[in-house]
């Protein structure tokens, strides 16, 4: 466990590819989950410090719980959280996305709330309903890209530059998901979704809130899958976000 003394921010990287199911082929959640470390720690994605990011794979879910008391306990200012792999949505019982993280365990996407008061989660997974899917496996996922990271005077520029973001933005839980409930999201060497959404933020030629991002994201996402100009049956992104006029940074540029 890494994280052990008080950061300024903490991002939380999962992915589990259903390596050990029988039922499907593995996805490239893994390939996924490396992508959103490389532009965390980019000049474009804050500069982060490889200190800050945990990479949760294939993690005993006893372990990850210990791991989320811990951030939660640690009160950092800004935590980043993004799931890819496989999932659905829970419309029996809890009502929120559940996420399988390995053995075919899952975790509630409710659990991943509320780990500091300023946090954004990404979920790239599917969202069919549990429902439907009662006698099956979970569905399937998938999320992600980047960029390396880079040293000198801009990083140290962009890092100043994120941090001074995150503190003048009100305190928010920003909740993204790359499939409304009752659907599935597309898995192509990646995450349709984090990999559009990695693009968005990596190719950007100004700061653009991570809300912003989604949205651009989700419009590309929907014409990308639809058929004709049919959006039924389309991947159609999600968001839960507060009613506020400055959401947390997704891109630098310094």
């Amino acid at each position: 466990m890494l994280i052990s003394q008080k950061k300024s921010k903490v991002a939380l990287l999962m992915g589990y590819s259903g390596w050990d199911r029988k039922d499907s082929n593995p996805l490239s959640s893994l390939k996924d989950i490396d992508n959103y470390e490389s532009f965390l720690m980019s000049d474009q994605g804050g500069c982060w410090y490889k200190s800050e990011i945990e990479q949760i794979i294939n993690k005993d879910i006893a372990d990850l719980y210990k791991i989320i008391d811990d951030i939660k306990k640690e009160q950092n200012d800004v935590v980043f959280v993004a799931f890819s792999g496989h999932g659905d949505y829970d419309d029996i019982e809890n009502y929120c996305r559940r996420l399988e993280i390995s053995d075919g365990r899952t975790i509630l996407g409710k659990k991943l709330w509320g780990l500091s008061k300023r946090q954004i989660l990404i979920c790239d997974s599917c969202s069919g309903l549990r429902s439907q899917y009662a006698n099956e496996s979970l569905l399937e996922e998938k999320s992600v890209m980047a960029l390396e990271s880079a040293t000198g005077s801009k990083s140290i520029l962009s890092r100043m530059r994120y941090d001074e973001l995150c503190k003048r933005a009100p305190e928010q839980l920003i909740r993204l998901y790359a499939s409304k409930i009752g659907t599935s999201a597309i898995d192509d060497d990646g995450g349709i979704y984090t990999q559009t959404l990695l693009q968005i933020l990596n190719n950007s030629n100004s700061e653009i809130d991570i809300v912003t991002a989604h949205d651009i994201t989700a419009e590309i996402v929907i014409n990308k899958t639809k058929k004709d100009d049919e959006v039924e049956g389309a991947q159609i992104p999600q968001r839960s976000v507060p009613k506020i006029f400055n959401y947390l940074p997704g891109v630098i540029n310094v």
